[in-house]
């Protein structure tokens, strides 16, 4: 998917929210971070995970985040320019040009589901952790999300079109699985709310 233009400003937007905020929160704390420690997070979008994680680790950690977008990443730079742990890589989460064994931590909001080759993606993940490492990842059931309009056809018309640019609709079913074939361990899964209506 193209993360740039209204797209990328949408998601800005959604995860500046307060489910951001919460999935972000839910991260930190599962990779039960440390000073010092080097942390990842696969498709960082503007870098607001990445700002978190660079405080925690502090001066003498570091903070990468990678993505495939260009406009997403510039905006990462610029929230995390006076951050010295936080850096930034344009790429893909399938080819990590990083070397084995570089990281104490993985972190992953809302990417994984939108890689066609996720597999390839767990295997790189893997790759790049140390022994013993943490992973958080977070994805969402959107086969569960339905549009419910007076147009019964328009309603699957707009549903077919977001899943042709996302393969993985069951993936928070899928993915213990998935983990345990490219040996991850020790899994543990949490619900955590996509969306909240409230009065202001």
């Amino acid at each position: 998917m193209d993360f740039s233009g209204n797209i990328g400003l949408w998601q800005r937007r959604v995860a500046e929210g307060l489910e951001g905020i919460a999935r972000r929160h839910a991260v930190i704390d599962a990779l039960s971070i440390k000073a010092g420690q080097a942390l990842l997070d696969v498709g960082c979008g503007s870098g607001l995970l990445v700002r978190e994680l660079a405080l925690a680790v502090g001066e003498g950690g570091r903070a990468v985040g990678i993505d495939v977008s260009a406009e997403q990443l510039a905006v990462a730079r610029t929230a995390c320019a006076d951050l010295p742990a936080a850096a930034f890589v344009e790429g893909d989460a399938t080819g990590l040009d990083i070397g084995d064994a570089t990281f104490n931590g993985i972190a992953s909001i809302n990417t994984l589901e939108y890689i066609a080759d996720m597999g390839a993606a767990l295997g790189e993940m893997r790759r790049v952790l140390k022994p013993g490492a943490r992973v958080a990842l977070i994805s969402v059931l959107w086969d569960h999300f339905r549009y419910h309009g007076a147009e019964l056809a328009l309603n699957e018309q707009m549903l077919d079109a977001f899943c042709a640019h996302c393969p993985h609709q069951m993936l928070p079913l899928e993915l213990p699985s998935k983990l345990e074939a490219h040996g991850f361990g020790g899994i543990r899964r949490e619900s955590l709310a996509f969306f909240q209506r409230g009065s202001e």
